[in-house]
C-alpha cells in the first residue's frame, strides 16, 4: 500500500496542473464570469457555516465570547486569503474545464467595441493579467487572454468574434 501512495500523489498533482493550465489553449475566455459563479456558491455557504457555528456555541453555552471572536476573526482572515489566492482560481479553472469539455455546439457571435485592454506583463512570481473588455449593446464582456492575442486588438476598434458557449454558459474561443 505504501508504494502506491507516491504514484497517487503524483497523479493528483498532474491532474491539478492540467486543470490549472488548461485555459492556456484558449485565445479568449470569460474567467471573471466563472469566478463570480464560484463566489455565488462559496460565500453564502461560508455564511451558513458561520451561522451554524454561532448557534452551536450558543447551545453549548460558550462562556468566553471574546476568545471566540478573536479565533473566528483570524480563521476567517486566513480562509479568505487562501480562498482568494488558491481555491477560487482552482475551482474557476475546473469549471472552465467542465464548461469546455461539455460544450454546446451552437456558436455565439460577439459584436461590439473594445473599451479596455489590460495588458500587465508578469514579472518574477506573477503571471500577469491579460484582459479584453468588450461592450455589446450595453452588455460588458470581460475576456481573459494572453499577451500575444491582445496584441491584435486596439481600444475603440470594432470587435467581431465567434465563440463557443459551454454547458455553464461561459464563452470561450480556441
Amino acid at each position: 500500500m505504501r508504494k502506491k501512495m507516491p504514484f497517487l500523489g503524483i497523479a493528483i498533482v498532474l491532474v491539478i496542473v492540467f486543470i490549472v493550465f488548461y485555459p492556456l489553449q484558449f485565445n479568449l475566455y470569460e474567467l471573471l464570469k466563472v469566478k463570480r459563479y464560484v463566489d455565488y456558491v462559496i460565500v453564502p455557504s461560508y455564511a451558513v457555516l458561520v451561522l451554524y457555528d454561532i448557534v452551536r456555541n450558543i447551545r453549548k453555552g460558550e462562556k468566553d465570547w471574546w476568545k471566540y471572536l478573536v479565533d473566528f476573526s483570524t480563521t476567517t482572515a486566513v480562509l479568505a486569503v487562501v480562498y482568494y489566492f488558491l481555491i477560487r482560481g482552482f475551482i474557476a479553472f475546473l469549471l472552465l474545464f467542465i464548461n469546455s469539455v461539455l460544450d454546446v455546439t451552437d456558436p455565439v457571435t460577439v459584436q461590439g467595441k473594445v473599451v479596455e485592454i489590460v495588458d500587465i506583463v508578469g514579472t518574477g512570481n506573477s503571471l500577469g493579467t491579460y484582459e479584453l473588455v468588450v461592450v455589446q449593446d450595453g452588455k460588458e464582456y470581460v475576456f481573459e487572454s494572453n499577451h500575444f492575442t491582445l496584441a491584435n486588438y486596439k481600444v475603440g476598434t470594432v470587435f467581431n468574434e465567434e465563440f463557443q458557449r459551454g454547458i455553464l454558459g461561459i464563452l470561450y474561443k480556441k
